[in-house]
């Protein structure tokens, strides 16, 4: 039976590039199944180390959406 790995959970809520970066390269090595990540930079997030691997990421637009007043 294949191991299955479950998610952690290292929600920063921050946009501190470095702790990011250290986040993705443990999720890199534990293998983990995928991704899912906020970026913290939207020029400066670096996913090179999971994308070489394999790994499935799925990013999201932290950016909240401008309030549109109805007319």
């Amino acid at each position: 039976m294949e191991e299955q790995r479950h998610g952690r959970d290292h929600r920063g809520g921050d946009e501190d590039v470095d702790k990011e970066h250290r986040y993705l390269e443990v999720a890199a090595g534990e293998q983990m199944a995928g991704v899912i990540i906020a970026a913290a930079s939207r020029h400066r997030t670096d996913l090179s180390a999971l994308v070489d691997r394999g790994t499935p990421v799925v990013a999201v637009d932290r950016r909240r959406a401008e309030r549109r007043s109805t007319p």
